[in-house]
């Protein structure tokens, strides 16, 4: 949205006696530009804010929380396995391993839930 509004900015007039060579856009079209960009903004950001709670309530039915806790801070907080380790106090082994149990635990939990059967 930004980079729309710096792109469509409005400038002064230029008086150069050069031919320009693009197509000029009203106002309107840019309004109407601008207005297709927020609703599909707003649309993802729904579909985005879905998404996240599908993830934590996955995330909330899992056995071991510290699993959970590590697969929280890395997809929905976005931090590394190093700042994992650094954060909770464990070494970075450990929270590979938290992080591979608990991947497998989201794994055989939704599979189950899907009415195929897996073995987990």
């Amino acid at each position: 949205m930004n980079r729309l509004n710096e792109r469509y900015d409005l400038k002064g007039v230029s008086y150069s006696s050069q031919p320009s060579g693009s197509v000029k856009q009203t106002l309107d079209d840019v309004l109407a530009q601008k207005e297709y960009i927020e609703n599909r903004l707003g649309k993802l950001e729904d579909e985005s804010f879905r998404i996240r709670n599908e993830i934590q309530d996955k995330l909330l039915d899992l056995d071991n929380q510290l699993e959970a806790e590590v697969l929280d801070l890395y997809f929905l907080e976005r931090y590394s396995l190093t700042e994992i380790a650094d954060t909770l106090c464990y070494s970075e082994r450990q929270i590979e391993r938290l992080y591979a149990n608990g991947i497998m635990s989201v794994q055989c939990h939704v599979n189950v839930s899907d009415t195929r059967v897996y073995r987990c």
